[in-house]
């Protein structure tokens, strides 16, 4: 498994075998912990938040009075889908590039989806108590992003409340493990 080192300030969000949604409300701090949510659940799919929050055991779908104050910040995670994942890939090195000459960031962790995606998380978090100023901050970084040609999953990516899967987890759609990828 690998997670964000700051994974502590992230929801989590499961689909049981029966087919029912649970966010985990407790902490997770690192992977043993996980790990143990894991082993009781048995989860088809497990995935964590792209944003930080203070308090991630309680966040909702919906921005409301009580969730609004809980979002610190975001970090940009970009999902790019294709049928054909070598797509996906060649998308996903085009970020890298685009990233290194432009930016200077880059992607701290590429993924294969278990799918038929690439998830990309980039070394790059924005850090406001304003979740209004966070999707603006996202749709700016989207439309940078169109303009030099990278496609991606646009909902996906605007949305702070989005999640991604857990790397070293399981597709429960297709049984692969969603797993590190390399420049090569």
């Amino acid at each position: 498994l690998w997670l964000p080192k700051d994974v502590r300030w992230r929801f989590f969000k499961m689909q049981l075998q029966s087919g029912a949604y649970i966010h985990l409300r407790d902490q997770i701090r690192d992977t043993e912990s996980l790990r143990q949510h894991l082993i009781r659940y048995a989860p088809r799919h497990i995935w964590l938040s792209v944003s930080l929050f203070l308090n991630p055991q309680n966040v909702g779908k919906k921005i409301d009075e009580k969730s609004r104050n809980l979002i610190m910040g975001t970090t940009f995670a970009l999902e790019s889908d294709y049928e054909h994942l070598e797509y996906a890939r060649r998308n996903a090195l085009k970020l890298f590039d685009y990233l290194e000459k432009h930016t200077g960031k880059g992607v701290s962790q590429m993924l294969f989806s278990g799918r038929r995606g690439i998830h990309c998380w980039l070394d790059y978090t924005v850090m406001s108590d304003a979740e209004a100023q966070l999707m603006n901050y996202r749709r700016v970084f989207a439309r940078e992003l169109e303009d030099a040609g990278i496609k991606f999953d646009k909902p996906v990516f605007r949305d702070c409340r989005r999640v991604m899967r857990v790397c070293g987890s399981v597709n429960g759609s297709t049984g692969y493990i969603c797993q590190p990828l390399t420049r090569e």
